[in-house]
């Protein structure tokens, strides 16, 4: 008896972790990529720069077989239930479709048993088509699923890229590019950067951004078994500040101050208790929206709730520069493939649960990593500091916003409009439904009248 009872003790304390998530939401950075220039390694040439590597393909189709394995009951695909975007940019749409593949391997469609291989031939040259067709079974070989991606224009992107969209914070982005932090860490870099001038006198570092630039080579090369320039070694000292100088400056000028840190994290935080409120309220049939961005895009997030910050990143660096301990050990950047998952569970006391690269975090700071629906509101007000998408759109002086990111459920005129609109369609045909029945009924009335007067 006592056994029984433990038992139920215990799934009564799991049964928040035990029950299916009713949405998941999967926020996660593009995979490895080649450098954004070639000013320290032009062997990247004839690959592109910015551009996803093999590596970064494998990265994304692995973490997705991990998403499968970790949610089945995302599998198999539903086009009423999946809804894909990504960043307009060449990495991350196939990080989106490597990362999909992953999820979905092997769970694509067949051809009909009654139709003939012939029947699936476009308009071509029959001989052609003859050596092309592989008369397999599926539709595509090996099963593949192709899922729809969704993308906007890049400068039109007020959800995944607010930060490169928003031209009235522009002056305290570049303000912050040179000022007195940025000049404070530099000096601590001296050393480091003194070597690599001596190494390569023809590239000289003069600024903060020289070095992150190199920074960014000797990153994309580590992850693509290249040498790293100046023959720095992935394992020394010397290699970790040039990690801290590429990480730390991509993220210091956009989120120096409080005002960017609410204003870039507002629109993707509203979308994301968007999509939750519309499975609450039973408008939404979805139940897996990836999210394919940049690490930047991970950051609004992760520096909004205290997690990983330009301060921490700084604080550990000059703590392992001393070999000293880290203060702040949960403060790790967004590196290749990163992902943040938000897990809805649409239950009779509705929660979620939010992970950083599959840790839970504590997101609104309960304790045990568990948000109730209200405490997820309340934070997402906090960091946003209760700015809606309407606010955003003020604060950045953009005045003809882009129509595909304005349907927020609740922090945008969008809804007012759309509820006062229906409101009068259906008083409209409330006043037609009242007429017709008036003019029913009066000539029920005359035809009864008329009748009556019949001998």
């Amino acid at each position: 008896m006592k056994l029984c009872f433990l038992v139920i003790l215990c799934l009564i304390i799991q049964a928040p972790f035990i029950s299916s998530q009713s949405l998941v939401i999967e926020l996660f950075r593009h995979g490895a990529r080649s450098p954004s220039q070639g000013t320290f390694d032009n062997s990247w040439d004839s690959y592109g720069y910015g551009e996803l590597t093999s590596v970064g393909m494998r990265q994304h189709y692995i973490l997705g077989a991990a998403i499968s394995q970790t949610y089945p009951t995302l599998t198999p695909y539903d086009p009423t239930t999946v809804y894909v975007r990504s960043c307009d940019k060449n990495r991350t749409i196939m990080s989106a479709y490597c990362h999909l593949y992953g999820v979905y391997n092997g769970l694509g469609p067949n051809l009909p048993d009654t139709i003939s291989h012939q029947m699936t031939w476009p308009p071509y040259d029959p001989d052609i088509l003859a050596q092309v067709d592989t008369n397999n079974a599926s539709a595509l070989p090996n099963n593949f699923m192709p899922v729809p991606i969704h993308s906007v224009d890049s400068g039109e992107d007020y959800i995944l890229e607010s930060y490169k969209n928003c031209p009235d914070l522009s002056d305290i982005y570049y303000a912050h590019t040179d000022d007195d932090t940025v000049n404070e860490v530099f000096q601590e870099l001296n050393s480091t950067v003194s070597y690599i001038n001596s190494q390569l006198p023809n590239q000289p570092i003069k600024t903060m951004k020289d070095l992150k630039n190199f920074g960014d080579t000797a990153i994309a090369n580590l992850y693509y078994g290249k040498t790293i320039p100046a023959n720095i070694q992935p394992s020394s000292p010397m290699f970790n500040d040039i990690v801290f100088a590429d990480q730390w400056y991509e993220v210091y000028p956009t989120l120096a101050t409080k005002k960017q840190r609410q204003t870039f994290v507002a629109p993707l935080m509203w979308q994301i208790n968007d999509y939750i409120n519309g499975v609450k309220n039973g408008s939404s049939s979805l139940k897996f929206i990836v999210l394919s961005a940049h690490e930047t895009t991970l950051m609004l997030i992760l520096t909004g709730i205290g997690l990983v910050t330009p301060e921490c990143l700084r604080a550990n660096w000059e703590a392992i520069r001393q070999d000293n301990a880290v203060p702040y050990p949960l403060c790790s950047y967004p590196i290749f493939a990163s992902q943040i998952v938000f897990e809805y569970y649409n239950t009779t006391d509705p929660y979620i649960v939010v992970k950083y690269n599959d840790m839970v975090i504590d997101f609104c700071n309960t304790g045990n990593g568990i948000c109730s629906l209200n405490e997820f509101i309340n934070v997402s007000s906090a960091i946003t500091g209760k700015m809606g998408y309407a606010d955003f759109l003020k604060v950045c002086g953009i005045t003809t916003p882009n129509q595909q990111t304005t349907n927020f459920f609740t922090n945008s005129p969008v809804l007012p409009i759309c509820l006062s609109g229906l409101i009068l369609v259906l008083l409209t045909v409330l006043i037609v439904l009242v007429r017709k029945k008036d003019a029913k009924e009066r000539l029920l009335e005359a035809h009864l009248n008329e009748q009556a007067q019949k001998p």
